[in-house]
């Protein structure tokens, strides 16, 4: 209808700018750091008309520098369980994801896909993204006429203009009207900050307002980036503001941060526009007119609040005072501080001396190690020439390879031949005896190995059917236990389930009764921090007295019982129970327990009582009598008396070779190997120990180096503490500054109170300057700016997440770009 299309572009400023110059005046003054992971409120809309889904509130944390430029970004999702789902699918490219209010956790699924157990709580998580802004945000600086950068600009005094430009790149290509068009989504850009008076004087704002309360300033103002032309207005008949401008006359300037929020929720509550008829024009205004007069009603809420803060201001005070004494605690702390640093500064100074002087001597210690070193391996060579070895000359990097050489050199595979020959003709002389003594022991093991055969499958036998009756007796017994457990595991979730409800409804009446809201309301409000801990502690000390109370106790054991009675609940004892008899545990339990039975004397006594009595029976005997008469014919076992006795045969040649006789003809031969081998040994351990001198001189080397460094570092530090020190004084200095003119602020608070009366004045003058332009805009051509209208709402209501969310998810997103301050 006709008053949607005046609405979206009338409510759009007046509405936003009017509720703007408070919600972002109090959000600059909050400075809450994003980083702190605290859930985000979230204004709810008239969606009576929706299909209920669960949802997806994002909001994004841009962390800006002076100038808008992007070094962070934080994005924090809250997805409220609407269904009450026990696991939420969820899509999202953020990375580092942390929940931050609660121990739900997630799995993944594919790219960007997690899967929430969610048990049928919301889910609040956090996290980092590296992506492209949908509004670029771009601040400005000039000093009395001259473009100047933000670093620059601190200190300076002159006539200062600070711009915010937006720029809108989310858009989407429309046909509207038989010709292709850009239709940006229409986010609208809400940007505020709080001025000192001392530094800034003669604030004008474009495009917003100004709130003075006598000692700061606030300046709110709103942007609608390319709604201009995704409504295709000339900006010669009307101007929607794309950017804002703030001038002020400055003093030794500086600038706090300061807060933009950028949001398509305002298109995303209009219902869909019907083409087939548009109403009376004059209807339209009629309602525009009932709108606004509603809204300059509604400025007296922004008085009433303003009188709940004079009556706080007693709290700030006391804070402020508690803040003084603190702050004399860092002063005297950080004096200390520093003269502990002093004494560090002095330890450092003397390390470092010590050190370089023993790091003087690393040559002469490393050049002596190296003389011994030659030394050493010139005498070595001389006592291997004398001793008639041709050895050439050694070095501290061949000498292990040279004397390797000599060890290989001294051959006594002449003695070693000789003597192996005539061992082997004695031991093969005795070739047959051997043989018949290895058929024999062969023989009984076949038939000791037959035996134990035969025996192992009447015992397996015997064995089996004792243990068929052990194990059912076991699975029996073992059924009973896990049925007991079940039961009582169902009964412990059952109490907790029916505990969780009734708590739960004493929690709504509780919280009714102290605050006025719902559960869902008052949650919400703690979450935004608007309930202070008091009353938090007083609403769950209520709830917890009445948990406590014999009526409910009874009410709860009631419940319970009545549950546990219910076919359900048997049924699910039952399948439970059955469940876990399958279960690999349960099975090991009982095979362990009939193992246990089955290792016990008594079962042990059947089965070697049966065993042996069909062990005695001649049927038995008869085949293990036959059974070692054919393994003992095989071709195997042949084979194996064979290899058998050749290994006898070759076994009585080592024993021989390994005797006293032949190794006394060897002895001689490896004497001049042992003496060059205890000769190597002796050189590498002193390589050993020159290897090590060489590291300990470069450790002197590199600690003396870290201790000039350590030196250094002390100095620094103690120039650090003097000024901490100094600052510590400075700040509490300030502080007591601050607390003497507490007095001011409380005026300043009342003044502000006096000044919000005039809200209405303002709303009056934008009605008649700004309302009626708009009218004059759409004059023309009504039906072709719904066509684009609706365009842009339809744009407006698919653009739903930044990160990413789910098909079957609704959503809605906002970004809070927060620039770094500017000076002290």
């Amino acid at each position: 209808m006709k008053s949607n299309i005046l609405k979206v572009i009338a409510l759009s400023l007046c509405t936003v700018l009017a509720a703007g110059a408070v919600g972002v005046a109090a959000l600059s003054s909050a400075q809450n750091d994003p980083e702190e992971k605290q859930p985000d409120a979230v204004a709810v809309s008239d969606n009576s008309d929706e299909v209920r889904q669960n949802s997806k509130d994002e909001t994004v944390y841009v962390i800006a520098g002076a100038d808008g430029s992007v070094k962070k970004i934080i994005v924090s999702d809250w997805i409220s369980n609407m269904l009450g789902e026990k696991t939420i699918g969820d899509s999202t490219a953020l990375e580092n994801v942390v929940n931050v209010k609660g121990n739900e956790s997630f799995t993944e699924n594919g790219s960007g896909g997690r899967v929430w157990d969610a048990e049928g709580n919301d889910i609040y998580y956090q996290g980092n993204i590296d992506k492209e802004l949908p509004v670029a945000l771009k601040v400005s600086y000039t000093l009395d006429g001259k473009r100047i950068s933000p670093e620059e600009l601190k200190g300076k005094s002159g006539r200062v203009t600070i711009r915010y430009d937006y720029e809108n790149k989310q858009y989407e290509t429309v046909t509207i009207n038989g010709k292709e068009e850009k239709i940006y989504v229409p986010f609208a850009m809400l940007t505020g900050m709080m001025l000192d008076n001392d530094t800034f004087r003669n604030v004008e704002v474009s495009n917003g307002k100004l709130i003075n309360d006598g000692l700061r300033t606030v300046v709110a103002g709103v942007a609608f980036p390319g709604l201009q032309e995704d409504l295709g207005i000339d900006r010669k008949t009307f101007e929607i503001p794309d950017y804002i401008e703030i001038t002020a006359d400055v003093k030794d300037f500086s600038l706090g941060m300061t807060v933009t929020v950028a949001t398509n929720e305002l298109f995303n509550q209009i219902k869909p526009i019907k083409m087939d008829s548009f109403g009376d024009l004059e209807g339209s205004l009629g309602e525009l007119s009932d709108g606004m007069k509603k809204l300059i009603d509604g400025s007296s809420q922004l008085y009433d609040g303003l009188c709940t803060l004079l009556d706080k201001s007693g709290e700030l005070v006391e804070g402020i005072n508690k803040l003084a004494v603190g702050a004399e605690s860092l002063k005297n702390g950080a004096a200390k501080l520093d003269s502990g640093a002093g004494e560090l500064r002095d330890g450092a100074a003397q390390l470092s001396e010590g050190l370089d002087t023993l790091a003087a001597n690393n040559d002469n210690l490393n050049g002596g190690a190296r003389q011994v070193f030659e030394s050493l391996l010139a005498t070595a060579r001389t006592q291997l020439m004398a001793a008639g070895l041709d050895v050439p000359n050694m070095t501290i990097d061949n000498y292990a390879s040279v004397l390797n050489g000599v060890i290989d050199s001294l051959d006594k595979d002449k003695v070693y031949a000789k003597a192996l020959q005539t061992v082997t003709d004695a031991v093969e002389a005795k070739r047959d005896y051997i043989k018949e003594q290895v058929t024999a022991a062969v023989k009984a093991q076949v038939e000791a190995g037959v035996k134990e055969a035969v025996q192992a499958e009447v015992e397996k036998k015997v064995t089996a059917a004792v243990r068929s009756e052990v194990e059912a007796k076991v699975t029996a017994a073992v059924q009973d236990t896990v049925a007991a457990k079940v039961t009582e595991a169902v009964r412990a979730g059952v109490t907790t389930q029916v505990t969780e409800a009734v708590r739960g409804g004493i929690a709504e009446q509780v919280i009714s009764a102290a605050a006025g809201m719902d559960k869902a309301s008052y949650d919400q409000a703690v979450a935004a921090g608007l309930v202070d801990q008091n009353t938090q502690a007083a609403v769950i000390a209520a709830i917890n007295a009445q948990m406590q109370t014999d009526a409910v106790r009874q009410m709860i054991e009631q419940n319970v019982t009545a549950q546990m009675g219910s076919d359900t609940v048997k049924t699910t004892i039952a399948a439970q129970t059955q469940a876990q008899m399958q279960s690999d545990t349960v099975r090991q339990t009982v095979s362990q327990n009939t193992d246990a039975q089955m290792a016990s004397d008594a079962v042990k006594a059947v089965l070697s009582s049966k065993t042996k009595e069909q062990m005695e029976s001649r049927a038995v005997k008869d085949i293990i009598a036959e059974k070692t008469s054919e393994k003992l014919n095989a071709a195997d076992i042949q084979k194996i008396i064979a290899q058998t006795t050749e290994e006898q045969v070759q076994k009585a040649i080592t024993d021989a070779m390994a005797g006293d006789e032949v190794q006394a003809k060897l002895a001689g031969a490896s004497e001049g190997v042992k003496k060059v081998v205890a000769l190597k040994t002796s050189l590498d351990s002193y390589n050993t120990f020159y290897v090590g001198l060489q590291s300990y001189t470069g450790g002197v080397a590199q600690a003396a180096g870290g201790a000039r460094e350590l030196k250094s570092g002390a100095g620094q530090l103690k120039e650090g503490t003097a000024s901490l020190s100094d600052g510590a004084g400075q700040l509490y200095d300030g502080i007591l500054t601050l607390k003497n003119g507490v007095p001011s602020l409380v005026d300043g608070v009342t003044q502000l109170r006096d000044g919000s009366l005039k809200l209405s004045e303002g709303l009056k003058e934008f009605n008649e300057k700004g309302i009626q332009k708009i009218i004059e805009a759409v004059d023309g051509d009504l039906a072709g700016l719904v066509e684009r209208l609706k365009a842009t709402i339809e744009v407006s209501k698919k653009y739903r997440n930044f990160a990413g969310i789910s098909d079957d998810m609704g959503g809605q997103v906002k970004f809070i770009y927060r620039t770094e301050e500017i000076g002290d």
